[in-house]
């Protein structure tokens, strides 16, 4: 039934923990369980602390956008593998996915009243938060896109 599907999906979330940060174990868990179940291939590696100086918001705003764009390249492609890898290093946070790309097609707004392509101006918007840097390029039928976000510092001082 309908509602032991939702229950066993729930619990499978709920069982997957990729890092002891509460709101990004929370939203990996609710973006990458349905690509799991449609056998995209997924190679995690993060390596967070607990605590980290960001917004919740922001950090879930980003790997969302970040998977989100991933899982919808690879859905056309033979290759359905991404690579996701976020972790801290002198005072850096760095996410970077990676994944297969087709050649660049018309698509439709999924949204009528915004371009396509919104999701890069929130990633430059959140690098531009926190004095770091959103860089991407696409090369050989992959696509990897890299946000870099610096430490505490500044962060606690910026709007969005």
């Amino acid at each position: 039934s309908y509602i032991s599907d939702t229950e066993y999906h729930l619990d499978l979330a709920r069982s997957t923990t990729y890092t002891q940060h509460e709101q990004i174990n929370s939203i990996l868990n609710y973006k990458l369980m349905p690509l799991q179940l449609d056998d995209t291939n997924l190679d995690i590696d993060i390596r967070l602390p607990e605590e980290l100086p960001y917004a919740p918001f922001d950090l879930t705003v980003l790997l969302g956008n970040l998977l989100d764009n991933a899982a919808e390249a690879c859905q056309t492609g033979e290759d359905r593998t991404i690579l996701l890898t976020a972790a801290v290093s002198k005072g850096f946070l760095t996410i970077e996915t990676e994944n297969s790309c087709a050649q660049p097609q018309a698509k439709k707004r999924r949204i009528p009243e915004l371009e396509r392509g919104i999701g890069f101006s929130i990633f430059q918007e959140l690098a531009r938060k926190y004095d770091g840097r959103f860089s991407y390029h696409a090369e050989n039928g992959r696509f990897t896109a890299s946000l870099i976000l610096k430490g505490a510092s500044l962060a606690q001082h910026c709007d969005l």
